[in-house]
């Protein structure tokens, strides 16, 4: 788990162009657009990782919505599983206000560009 902020980098659109993360008081990016990915990603033919793996690749993903697009109640079992095969999996806390009106925290979880390109290497080759 990434236990270092990150910020993302948006263009005139509103699209995230790259995400940079500070650690240890040195500045690492993870540009979108760099041509090869780092590391590997083992795969997956657990159904409920496959369909939060499509659900990311569409867009991020909060906490609370895992367990009904892997229609599991486990969420952060899934994302764990994930990383250990090879995923970043950064999540971002943002603010919101619960059902009381309280300010709340909740997690939402997104790919990293390199995780982006991970996983559509292994979708190429599972389709092919």
């Amino acid at each position: 788990m990434l236990s270092h902020p990150i910020q993302y980098q948006t263009d005139n659109t509103g699209a995230v162009t790259d995400v940079v993360t500070q650690a240890q008081g040195c500045f690492q990016a993870d540009f979108f657009e760099s041509d090869a990915p780092v590391g590997r990603f083992l795969g997956t033919t657990n159904q409920r990782e496959l369909r939060v793996i499509d659900a990311l690749l569409v867009g991020p993903l909060m906490r609370e919505d895992l367990d009904s697009i892997a229609r599991a109640s486990n969420g952060p079992a899934l994302i764990q599983a994930l990383r250990e095969k090879g995923l970043e999996l950064p999540c971002i806390r943002i603010s919101r206000r619960d059902f009381d009106g309280r300010v709340c925290r909740p997690g939402q979880y997104r790919l990293s560009g390199n995780d982006r390109k991970l996983l559509l290497a292994f979708k190429s080759k599972v389709q092919s």
